[in-house]
Formats: C-alpha cells, sequence, structure tokens
C-alpha cells in the first residue's frame, strides 16, 4: 500500500510540475522582454509604466503623471557648472517644493537643484500635516541657498 502512496505522489508532483512550466517559460519571457526594452530606449517602466498603462485613465491622469515623472527628472539631474548657484531643501517630515509658483520637488530632501542667483519665492507644503510654509530668499550668485524646514514648529531657516 506504501507504493502505491508513493506512486500517487510522484505523478501528482509530477504532473503539477509539468502544469507549471509553461507559465515560468512566460513568465521569463515577458521578464526578458521589459528588460531589453527598457535600456536606454526612453520607456517609462515600473510602478509609473504600468500606471500608464491603464485604460482607467483620464487624459488629466496622465498629464498629471508625465509632469510628475518630468519633475522628477529635472530635479535628478546633477548639475555641472563650476559657478552653479544651487537649492538644497531638507524638511522634517518631507515638504513639496515650489519656486516661484511652479513646483521642482514632491518630496524632500532636494539636493542640488540649479536656480537662477536671485530673490525668489517659495513654498513648502505638507498635504497630511495641513502644513503651508512660504518665504521669499535669495539664492546667493555662484552660491548655495540651504532651506531646513521644521514642518511641526513651522520654521523655515535658510544658510
Amino acid at each position: 500500500m506504501n507504493r502505491w502512496i508513493t506512486r500517487i505522489v510522484t505523478v501528482a508532483s509530477l504532473a503539477g510540475a509539468a502544469a507549471l512550466a509553461p507559465a515560468g517559460i512566460a513568465y521569463a519571457q515577458q521578464a526578458a522582454t521589459a528588460a531589453h526594452e527598457g535600456h536606454g530606449m526612453g520607456h517609462k517602466m515600473g510602478l509609473v509604466g504600468a500606471a500608464l498603462k491603464l485604460d482607467s485613465l483620464t487624459p488629466a491622469q496622465r498629464t498629471a503623471i508625465d509632469q510628475l515623472v518630468q519633475t522628477r527628472r529635472t530635479a535628478e539631474v546633477p548639475v555641472r557648472q563650476a559657478d552653479a548657484q544651487l537649492l538644497t531643501v531638507l524638511a522634517q517630515p518631507w515638504v513639496e517644493v515650489w519656486v516661484d509658483g511652479k513646483r521642482v520637488s514632491v518630496d524632500t530632501p532636494l539636493r542640488a537643484f540649479s536656480l537662477p542667483a536671485g530673490p525668489h519665492s517659495f513654498r513648502f507644503v505638507n498635504a497630511d500635516a495641513h502644513y503651508l510654509g512660504e518665504k521669499q530668499m535669495t539664492v546667493p550668485p555662484g552660491g548655495e541657498l540651504k532651506v531646513s524646514v521644521d514642518v511641526p514648529k513651522g520654521t523655515i531657516r535658510a544658510q
């Protein structure tokens, strides 16, 4: 009787493995195709790419996602000029950073963001904490403006 149980278990295991093999192969092919398409071809991959494939998105939502991607790319571009004017924003907790009416980052820290020298209007927003801080500050020529935002205390410090 033990032989029959052993044979049944063996046959069931082989049948299960044979049933899963095509799905595994299809998954591997899909992953290889996605990896190939993502190499420098300008395709949006990951969560944003998956979101843009949804049929239920309205044109306004697609535009908002594209703008978010562009904002992230702009904030991540390294500055290579020796005399660049830079903005660094640190916040506790996070804030959105707006400069002269344009959102330049959806999260902090924001590091080495290139900005023209001179006076600018800054807005720091944390919707979860119901925080809105605004301040006029000047970016020094050839220098860096470092800003610290403490949301619980409601303070904005520039260095």
